[in-house]
């Protein structure tokens, strides 16, 4: 997967604005299918900043030139994807190749988000060296071994939520959620 990331720093809209031009090729050839993403991702950090991803399917051969850099994401001593990912920011716009496998699983090992919450210092380099690899727990068994405080936290305070918006909505639905959650 030939992965290229491009930071956004800007008021919602904008950063709605940079995802909605990601779908699309800059010069307007959008009929051209070797110029239109395969894959789409944006992670907004803060109401300020954010990182779009967009990803285009490509042989070994492709990432295995001179030149390319590859990625491979899944081991368990490299940063979670959203944090490497949020490097864009401060290193500027950047491409990579990643395995297809391990893109598909860049969420898994830190459970997206959420391995932040559940374990605070799982992203940090000496745990990720040495207990990485036990990464990510089984849900059972943080279920198992949550306690009650936990888990009402869980229920009273935390929420997951998918949104399907359309696109001419994206800004708006960011504003929403930047104000009501």
């Amino acid at each position: 997967m030939k992965l290229t990331y491009k930071p956004v720093v800007g008021n919602l809209q904008e950063i709605a604005q940079a995802y909605i031009d990601s779908f699309a090729p800059r010069d307007g050839d959008q009929d051209n299918p070797d110029k239109v993403p395969d894959f789409v991702e944006t992670m907004v950090y803060n109401p300020t900043e954010a990182v779009c991803m967009t990803g285009r399917y490509a042989s070994k051969e492709e990432a295995k030139q001179k030149g390319n850099v590859i990625n491979s994401v899944d081991w368990w001593f490299k940063p979670w994807f959203y944090q490497h990912a949020q490097t864009a920011l401060k290193r500027g716009e950047f491409v990579e190749y990643i395995p297809t496998r391990e893109y598909y699983h860049r969420h898994t090992r830190c459970l997206y988000w959420e391995g932040k919450l559940i374990l605070p210092f799982g992203d940090q380099w000496w745990f990720r060296y040495l207990l990485g690899w036990l990464m990510p727990p089984k849900v059972s068994l943080l279920k198992a071994t949550q306690g009650e405080a936990i888990r009402n936290y869980y229920h009273d305070m935390h929420v997951i939520q998918d949104l399907l918006v359309p696109l001419y909505k994206v800004g708006d639905a960011l504003e929403w959620v930047h104000r009501e959650m």
